[in-house]
């Protein structure tokens, strides 16, 4: 499977992935559609990309302008492969990769009062993460208000509309993959 960078500075460039079953890429077409549906909301945003597997999607909002990514990877092989494609792209320098569970690298970025204008959550479909993660999001007060989060699951998945704050705005569906959009009531 080929990947590649959707929109922006390096629009077209091709990304490192690997094998299929270790991880589920976000494919182009959903990226590209997520990111056209953000619009310029993206330029200058400080973007956290959850479960990032091989770092498209973050590195996609770096391509679009966002200020700085960081990346939460548990598995290594996927951290391994997120630290190669931003040396192919060159966003080393506006990145960080956290190869840590998301559970303990959330609680670390709440103590460390780090703030997202845009978080995109992407757990493996069947992992029941979601809940759990989004309620972390909230309760560390990682979303700045008004801030949005976007939850990538699979179509018949039904997530909940409300975690504390964070409100359900819209749904799209892509094939067999479902966008939903939330944004940050707190003021």
């Amino acid at each position: 499977m080929t990947m590649r960078i959707t929109g922006g500075e390096k629009s077209g460039l091709r990304l490192s992935t690997f094998p299929k079953n270790i991880i589920r890429p976000t494919r182009d077409m959903v990226r590209e559609a997520v990111f056209n549906t953000l619009g310029d909301s993206i330029r200058d945003a400080s973007f956290l990309d959850i479960f990032a597997g091989t770092g498209s999607t973050g590195i996609e909002a770096l391509s679009r302008g966002a200020s700085d990514a960081t990346f939460i990877e548990n598995e290594r092989r996927a951290a391994d492969v997120i630290k190669k494609n931003l040396a192919i792209t060159g966003f080393e320098g506006q990145s960080l990769i956290m190869a840590a569970d998301y559970v303990r690298a959330l609680k670390k970025l709440s103590s460390r009062k780090a703030k997202f204008a845009i978080i995109y959550v992407d757990p493996p479909y069947q992992s029941g993460f979601y809940d759990r993660c989004i309620r972390l999001i909230d309760e560390g007060e990682l979303l700045i208000p008004n801030g949005i989060l976007i939850a990538e699951s699979f179509k018949k998945m039904d997530l909940l509309h409300k975690f504390g704050y964070i409100e359900l705005t819209r749904e799209k569906l892509y094939g067999e993959t479902r966008i939903s959009y939330y944004i940050n009531t707190k003021e």
